[in-house]
């Protein structure tokens, strides 16, 4: 590219150190500032935008602060500094130029300033979708990997334009097909991603392809408003959810999320209600009867007496708000045989479940022990057992 004097003289306003970054990002940010310079200069002597191969140092520029993991803000702050400098000189040589030369400048500025924006992100995006050379895994899974891990995303985040909040709702989720959806565009995780995105923007910090999922929500969301935004996504993705979540600093998502998929094993074991968010307080005592512990194995050793028929028969009749009719229906049996039932409970276990206290502890037994099997077969060892 050939230069003209108001090309060459002010490259000199934008060379000044780059101060506040790394060794690496200072003559990235000093590369996009001096080109855009140029690109400014072309275009007031012209008096029209450069061709789209001049924009090529751009692309390169900014693939390379996506590579070095230079957010794309500075990118873009460095561009228009680059800009603001032809400006200043041209103004400096020509200090009255008219109302109509002003105009005719400023437009094509902002034309420029359009172009750049959109030149310079699509090659950062561009270049922090492609697949990383050690496994493939696309960039906001690395994040979210390392989130989970507890290992410091600071950098990593950095270097794919994300920009970690200092909390983060982390939020557990179960999902379901809906028994009505075609068995062909059941894809789930995927699925729900994908609206997800749609419905609280992105990038998306989440990890739905493994058994365990999560999404990541950053800052302190209301509660209503997730909920809402999972039902949403939920119905444009064909599937069910139950969802479990935790808030917590960035630092201890790893724990939370722990937390998190303990709740979620207790909302689906029907413990709260029917909605599709839960949280500590919804299940604050289940949550705490499962936590290990002597207390946890002498309620599961009430339920060792009982033959499998009266284990489902307590569980129905808890399910059945203790009504011993709406229970025999269930059970497809005489009300007196329900009575019966119950009685041999009692004889074999010591609790009562016809007195208050005794069916508080037997509710209690049946808690640990559906969650006890549900971890048992997900085969998440990590989960409180």
């Amino acid at each position: 590219m050939s230069t003209t004097p108001l090309q060459s003289r002010p490259v000199a306003a934008v060379r000044r150190p780059v101060t506040g970054h790394r060794a690496a990002t200072g003559p990235i940010l000093m590369g996009a500032a001096e080109h855009c310079l140029r690109l400014s200069a072309m275009t007031l002597e012209s008096g029209h935008l450069p061709g789209d191969e001049e924009f090529a140092p751009i692309r390169d520029r900014a693939a390379e602060a996506a590579r070095s993991g230079t957010p794309i803000e500075q990118v873009l702050a460095h561009c228009h500094r680059g800009m603001a400098a032809a400006r200043a000189f041209l103004l400096d040589r020509t200090p009255d130029p008219g109302p109509e030369v002003t105009r005719r400048h400023s437009l094509l500025l902002f034309s420029l300033s359009d172009r750049l924006a959109v030149v310079s992100s699509g090659a950062y995006v561009a270049q922090c979708a492609r697949p990383e050379p050690r496994g493939g895994a696309l960039t906001p899974d690395l994040v979210v990997d390392a989130l989970l891990s507890g290992r410091d995303a600071t950098s990593l985040g950095h270097r794919h334009g994300i920009r970690l909040a200092e909390n983060h709702l982390v939020v557990a989720l179960a999902i379901r097909p809906r028994a009505d959806e075609d068995p062909a565009v059941r894809r789930g995780g995927q699925a729900l991603g994908v609206a997800l995105t749609d419905r609280l923007g992105g990038p998306l910090l989440a990890s739905l392809s493994g058994q365990r999922k999560f999404l990541l929500l950053p800052g302190t969301p209301t509660w209503t408003d997730v909920e809402s935004a999972l039902q949403r996504a939920a119905a444009s993705a064909g599937v069910e959810i139950t969802a479990a979540a935790v808030q917590s600093p960035t630092s201890g998502i790893p724990d939370a999320a722990e937390q998190a998929q303990e709740l979620l094993v207790l909302a689906g074991l029907g413990a709260a209600s029917s909605t599709t968010l839960h949280g500590l307080a919804d299940l604050a005592l289940e949550y705490q009867l499962t936590r290990p512990g002597p207390g946890r194995d002498q309620l599961v050793g009430l339920l060792d007496a009982l033959s499998p028929e009266l284990i489902e028969t307590l569980r129905v009749h808890l399910d059945e708000g203790v009504h011993r009719q709406r229970t025999a229906r269930r059970l497809h049996l005489h009300a007196n045989s329900v009575d019966y039932r119950l009685r041999r409970i009692a004889q074999l276990t010591g609790r009562d479940p016809g007195q208050p206290m005794g069916l508080w502890t037997l509710r209690a037994a049946i808690v640990v022990s559906d969650y006890l099997t549900a971890v048992r077969h997900t085969g998440d060892h990590r989960v409180a057992c």
